[in-house]
């Protein structure tokens, strides 16, 4: 069975075994390591009512944009999502422990030829979560995609079932 198959059965066949999945971070003080290429980010949107997810390259996040455009940008670009009226401060990103990030490198290299390509978008369909899940599992995943879908791709493709969101602190991580 390969990978986009194990998702999609995971997903249909067994929909309570990912509802353990913590999805709001469990640390109250954020760390300010300097995250790995290839590690997942997530921030909110419209007060939690939604998320946006990419993928940290080392230097900035590369996400897919809603206009349908894979887009390299700063942590505070990736927060000023909905033209700037995202209320969103805060990033996260997974981690089994404090300073022991999920990473997997070659989501950071299939993010990045990517840049400035252009990719369709659908709000339910095909969006940041798929563009998100493309880049750590080289599979596009079709169907409906949300950040529920990514934490399972993490899971799979870092062989870990027990890590949770933690908040990053990343403007003093770049200042080390």
């Amino acid at each position: 069975m390969g990978l986009l198959d194990t998702l999609i059965s995971q997903i249909l066949d067994e929909p309570d075994a990912w509802e353990t999945r913590p999805h709001h971070p469990v640390n109250n003080v954020p760390d300010t390591l300097l995250l790995p290429p290839g590690t997942p980010v997530f921030c909110d949107l419209i007060f939690g009512a939604a998320e946006h997810t990419g993928i940290w390259v080392g230097d900035s996040i590369v996400h897919l944009d809603g206009a349908g455009v894979i887009i390299r940008t700063a942590p505070d670009e990736f927060l000023a999502r909905l033209d700037g009226m995202n209320p969103a401060v805060d990033i996260f990103y997974p981690a089994t422990g404090p300073s022991r990030p999920l990473a997997c490198p070659k989501a950071a290299r299939r993010a990045l030829r990517q840049v400035d390509s252009p990719h369709h978008y659908h709000l339910l369909f095909d969006n940041c979560h798929g563009f998100t899940i493309e880049c750590l599992t080289d599979a596009k995943l079709p169907g409906t995609v949300s950040l529920r879908t990514v934490e399972m791709a993490i899971s799979y493709v870092c062989k870990a079932q027990r890590w949770h969101w933690r908040r990053w602190r990343w403007q003093q991580a770049q200042l080390r």
